[in-house]
Order: C-alpha cells, then structure tokens, then sequence
C-alpha cells in the first residue's frame, strides 16, 4: 500500500500510516512524507491511496503518481477529508484530465475524520476494497505490452466501450457500414473474428441470446464492470437492426458491424492503439476466465423455495436484489427455465450450481421437489444456506423436523441469513461473503456494486427492530428471524452474534423485551433469542449489564402456564450463566430456582423439553462434536449419559478423557465435514502415464486443492462410512477430471 497526498493532505498521510503500522503490521506501507514514495515504487504497489484535501487535484505530482499507478493496473482508493473538502464532487471537477477524473470518480471512497481513523482503516481493509495480488495470464501481459505497458487511458476506453448500449439512442443505426472508406486495422478485425468464435464455439456462424448473455456476461466482468442484464438485452437488440426479439439470431456481420462501430467509438481509425489494445485484452481475458473452476458449472447460486405463491414473490425479490447489489452472481430461481436449456429440470439446475439458498417458509421442507433440490445440490458439493424473512418467518428447527431424514443431515450445519428488502443492500453482501466459490487463477469471487462498499454496511435485523416493531405481531415474527439468525445449528451463528452486539441490537432486543413483556407470543421468542444470543459470553455479559436477566426472570413469573416460553427461558438461563459475570446475576436473583421449578412443573410436557433442549436433544452413545471447554475448539466425542435435569451431557473424548455436565449449546451434531479438519498427503500416480507426484489438501468445507494448480478448490471429497465398520473410504473428485481417486 502506498499513501500518497498533496503537501497540505500531509497529517492526514501521517495518521493513516500511523493507524496502518499499529493496526494491520502484516502489511509493507509507504508514505509520500518521510519515506517519500518515488515514481518507481508508485508503479509496484498494488493499492495507492490517494488523500483527497482541498485543492489537492491541482498538485502536479500527486497527479503523475495516479497516472503512474493506472499504467501499473493499480487499485486506487480515495479518502476524503471532510473538514478539508465537505464537498467532494466539487474536488473531483477541478481535475482537468477527463480519464483521470473518470477513474477517480469510480475509486471506492472513504470519508476521513481524525476521531475514527480506526473505523476508516477497518473500511479500506474491507473484503474486496484492497488488491493483494496480480494474476494477469502471459498472453495479457503481451497484450499490454506495447508502447511499453499498458496506457492508463485504457481502463477509461474499455469503460467507455461497455457504455455505449446504455444511453440507448441507437447511434449504431445511423451509421452506415457499408461504406469501406477505411478498414479497421487488421489486429483488430482478427480480434472481432476471434471473439466471435468465443460466443460460437459450435462455428455455426450465428448466436442466439442465451450464448451472447452468457459470455456478455464474463466479458462484463473481465472488464471490471458490473453485469446488467438490460444492458445487455440492449446492446443484443442494437446488433439486431432494426431491433429484432430476442428469439431472433446474429451472425458474424451483424457482430462484426457493431463491433466495429465500437472500436471507430474508441479512436481507431483516428490510429489510437488502444482500441487494439482493448479487443486483445478481452479475448485473452474471456478465453481463460470461460476455463476457470467457476464456470464449470452453471450458476452461482440457485434459490430454492416451496413453489407457493408467496415464496415466488419472496424469492422474485431476493433475485431482484441481487441483481441490484451483487450483480455479477450468476442467480436462478426454482420455478424459472434456463434460457436455451427448456428441458433442463428444477433438480439438474440446483445439482448445475455452487450455491443453495433456501427460502424459510412453513412447511417448506414438505414440499417434494423444494427436497429435491436440496438433495442434488448438497450430492455435488454445494454450499447450502437458509434465508429467514425479517417480515415473514417461522422456526427454523421446527421446519427442519418436518423433513425427510436425509434432508434433515444436510440442514444439521448450515449458513442462515436474513433479508429485508428497506436494508437489501447489507443483505446481499452478506449473503455474498458466505457463499462458496471455487477460486484459481482465472476467476475470482464476484464483488457487490461499487454503491455498496462506499459506505458502512447496517445491520438489517438491528434496523427493523429499531425503525419496525411497533405491532406485537410485526415483532414477534422479526425476533424469530433473529433466533434463527443466531440458533446453534448455524455455521454462521457466531459472526451474527458479534456484529449484534456490535451494532448495539442487544440494546434494542432489551428495549423490545420490556415493552412486549406482557405479549405472550413475543414474550416467547424473545426468551429464544435471547437464549441463542446466550452462546456467546461476550453477550452474556453485556445481557446482564442491560438488566436482560431480570426481564428475563419475570417473563417466567408472568406466563407460568405457556410451556414453550418456559423451555426457551430456561435454556436461556443456562447459557446466560456459562459467564461468571451474568452468573452472579442469575444467582442473585433467584433464576436457579425459577428454573428448577419450571422443570418440575412441566415434567411430563414434551413442548417443554423441545424448548429446553433447542430442538435438538441427542441421545446417549451418540456421536458428537464438542466445543472444547468453550474456547472454539471443537473435538469428536460420544455421549456418556445424558442429563435430563439440567439440560446438559456427560461426554468421553476421542482423544482420550472425558467431561461432565457440558451445556447443550456447546454441543453438536457430527457433520461429515467435521471428520477431517484438514489433511494432507503426498502420492505418486500416472494422469498421463508419466510418473507425477503432488501434494493434496483437503479441507474441511469439503474442497480439496492441489499444490501444482494453487490454493484454488480443485475438486471435491466426501466420506463413505462401511456399514459393517473398518476404515472409511475418502473418494476424491477433480474438476474437468473423468477419474476419480479412493484413499483409505
């Protein structure tokens, strides 16, 4: 990283090298102030942060050293002083080069103030704000080479070319092509030709617009913008003069005509090389971006739902969310056809995916097709993830026991996240990071829409209690979602909790407590979100700090007949006191023997049991995964005894020892993923009958990679356990391998 500011930004220079050298000591950070960044060390940096203060964009030298970064395809960050400049796009105008001023206006932005340099930090460190590699192929490096590396006006030109189609005012009719006063270049020609073939590999000599929005979408991407299927439907009725359906078909001269009212766009036949540039830079990048591991397969994620009406809606919504905010993920609905691909079933597209998403709805997990889907997704690998409606939900382990048995092992640890279409924008980032894509050196993970990342990202499930809840009913439904947000069955439930209390939900959730009291319906759920927040101890700890416990504890005086908000408050209670601190308070206030009286009032009521144990109470002699001592480190073990008293297990460790009395939320059940954390071997064999030896890792998610091919997924493995005892086989898939490896 390089910081870089004209001679009045200097302070602000100084504090974020400051903050960089105490905060993020892993990176090698120079300055233009002290350690003065020369030229040449501008041009090897992968990100130059420019420190936007009044006037700044009058300074010469700042300016070279942007240009200089540009040339170098660097990643340039702007931070904004406010006090300097409140008003940034008036700054922004004062820069007289037009392609600077257009790369600095597309640069992620970072408002500064010398009270939160650590939270502008955390923003530049963001998932997706910083490059920390260069994986350009050889053959684009030759592209850019001449005149001595790539020109920054480039990246402004290939810009410019994806704009064309959006104002829609179809210049491209006006233009007559028929006329050869001037042929294009013939580099440029070859590469029309050339990527022509790449959206025709059959050499029919025509395309249809399902193979156009498929490697439109790629080139989009390799170009650095963001994927609108709009635009593209655009641009394809542009090439069918005079705009024909999309039924209808191009060939290679109406392809080419457009192409080549691109490139007399570009400067091409005014002998600007960029334009050659350009077309070279895009068949190299779509060739080896169509071979990379994520394009193995069709989507990136399917979304899978019950079919209803309302979960059409819900999941018409999601999509148009994601396309608003992650555009770049390749989405496909349950009940949509894959263009060109009619025949294809609802269960080949889920199996044809990397990801899963399913909509949370009642009795979503009878529906025999949404199983279905589930079932081919989860056969091939993919990531499966739960989305819960803040304004329509139910109880997610509830709906989980109402599935098949197979489909219950698939659900056992899962990824849930919530959505709100007022706060879309969080939702689909976060949905993003969770989602699994196979990564190597010709493809990276999509990245949300530049809008999303200027900004702090909110919290959705803090926003809507805090603007929403204002109906019992709106509240009780918007707490569920929370309880599952956070239950024990999901992977992501720990990352949940601490951005809760982050974003100070747990003063809110005691706010919404208090109020709702008196509502047995949300009294109820709140007991269960307070009981699944419980499982973190920093929660626990600021849960009694608020006065949580005592409105827990009265909740239990004022509905002592419902049974379901009984089992929830004990369980609560439970875990609340695996913290010393919440534990006094507990102790204090008599909710031990609230607790045990509970118990002994609803001995023989299994609705209270259900509650008590969450929903997944297990069975003596049942193999487990253990949260060792509560510190993160979770080991196989088997169930000893089970104790119906207090809600906890006597477990013996596979490593030897054992515990006793071990609360129910640091205990699991056994996943197959949990049967290796990671493992690694060395082996010899013949891919071509040539001895090779190479060196796998296997990971716990379920990926494996190989040392020769990188730390990108290079396939899948699974377990297989012997019915009659013995080993287990490990069999091993390679992506675009037709062999497969078993290993003992």
């Amino acid at each position: 990283v390089c910081i870089t500011s004209s001679p009045e930004g200097m302070g602000v220079t100084s504090a974020l090298f400051e903050a960089f050298t105490k905060l993020a000591p892993a990176l090698c950070v120079g300055r233009n102030v002290g350690d003065k960044v020369q030229n040449a060390d501008v041009r090897h940096t992968f990100n130059l942060i420019v420190v936007l203060t009044k006037d700044a964009l009058t300074c010469a030298s700042l300016l070279e050293e942007i240009k200089i970064a540009l040339e170098s395809e660097g990643n340039i960050l702007v931070v904004h002083d406010l006090r300097s400049c409140p008003d940034i796009d008036e700054e922004l105008n004062k820069c007289d080069d037009k392609v600077l001023h257009a790369s600095l206006k597309r640069a992620a932005r970072f408002t500064y103030m010398a009270e939160v340099v650590p939270s502008v930090l955390m923003g530049l460190l963001a998932p997706g704000n910083m490059k920390t590699d260069d994986n350009k192929s050889p053959r684009t490096k030759t592209a850019l080479s001449s005149v001595g590396g790539k020109s920054f006006r480039l990246e402004y030109k290939n810009r410019f070319s994806l704009g064309v189609p959006e104002d829609g005012s179809g210049q491209v009719y006006n233009t007559k092509f028929n006329e050869k006063k001037k042929d294009l270049p013939g580099d440029i020609d070859s590469a029309i030709k050339a990527l022509f073939e790449l959206y025709d590999p059959e050499k029919k000599g025509i395309i249809g617009w399902p193979q156009f929005a498929e490697v439109d979408r790629i080139v989009t991407e390799c170009l650095g913008g963001q994927y609108n299927e709009m635009i593209s439907r655009r641009a394809y009725s542009m090439m069918n003069y005079p705009g024909l359906t999309l039924e209808a078909n191009i060939s290679f001269t109406t392809f080419h005509n457009y192409h080549l009212f691109v490139a007399k766009q570009m400067g091409a036949m005014d002998g600007d090389r960029d334009a050659s540039m350009h077309y070279k830079y895009v068949v190299d990048k779509v060739k080896n971006t169509k071979k990379a591991k994520r394009y193995n397969k069709m989507f990136d994620l399917f979304i899978a739902h019950d079919r209803t009406k309302a979960s059409k809606q819900f999941a018409a919504s999601v999509k148009k969310s994601i396309s608003a905010h992650t555009p770049n993920v390749r989405c496909m609905l349950a009940h949509d056809k894959v263009p060109g691909k009619e025949t294809m079933t609802s269960t080949q597209v889920a199996a044809s995916s990397h990801n899963l998403l399913i909509l949370l709805m009642e009795d979503c997990f009878k529906v025999k097709e949404n199983c279905e889907d589930i079932l081919a997704a989860a056969a091939q690998g993919a990531e499966i993830l739960v989305m819960s409606n803040l304004e329509c939900t139910v109880m997610l382990e509830q709906e989980k026991v109402k599935a098949p048995p197979d489909v219950q092992a698939v659900l056992s640890r899962i990824s849930v996240v919530e959505y709100w279409k007022d706060c879309d924008s969080s939702c689909c980032c976060k949905l993003l990071d969770l989602l699994q894509f196979p990564v190597d050196a010709n493809s990276k993970r999509p990245q949300p829409n530049r809008e999303v990342v200027f900004r702090k990202r909110e919290n959705p499930a803090v926003m809507f209690l805090f603007q929403r809840c204002e109906e019992d009913t709106e509240a009780a439904v918007a707490l569920q979602a929370l309880a599952n947000l956070v239950s024990p069955m999901s992977k992501c439930g720990e990352l949940t909790r601490s951005e809760f209390l982050r974003d100070g939900g747990l003063d809110i959730l005691h706010e919404r407590f208090n109020q709702y009291l008196s509502a047995p319906p949300v009294a109820e759920v709140c007991c269960r979100a307070v009981a699944n927040l419980a499982q973190s101890t920093e929660c626990s700890q600021r849960m009694a700090e608020l006065g949580t416990i005592k409105t827990l504890l009265d909740a239990i005086q004022s509905h002592s007949d419902v049974a379901t908000l009984q089992g929830d408050a004990c369980r609560a209670i439970v875990n609340l006191a695996q913290d010393k601190d919440a534990k006094k308070v507990v102790n204090e206030l008599g909710g031990f023997q609230a607790m045990l009286q509970s118990q002994k009032r609803f001995e023989f009521e299994p609705t209270f049991w259900e509650m008590r144990w969450g929903m997944k109470q297990m069975e003596e002699g049942e193999t487990v995964m253990v949260n060792y001592h509560g510190k993160g480190q979770w080991c196989s073990a088997k169930i000893t005894r089970v104790n119906r008293g207090n809600g906890a297990y006597d477990v013996s460790y596979a490593h030897g020892g054992m515990d006793r009395k071990v609360p129910a939320h640091l205990v699991r059940p056994k996943d197959k993923a949990d049967m290796m954390e990671e493992f690694v071997a060395v082996w010899q064999w013949k891919p071509n009958g040539k001895l090779t030896e190479d060196e796998i890792t296997l990971k716990s998610d379920g990926m494996l990679s190989l040392k020769s091919q990188g730390l990108g997924a290079a396939g899948t493995w699974n377990v297989s356990e012997p019915k009659g005892g013995g080993r287990n086989i490990v069999k091993l898939a390679l992506s675009g391998e037709t062999s497969s490896i078993e290993m003992e």
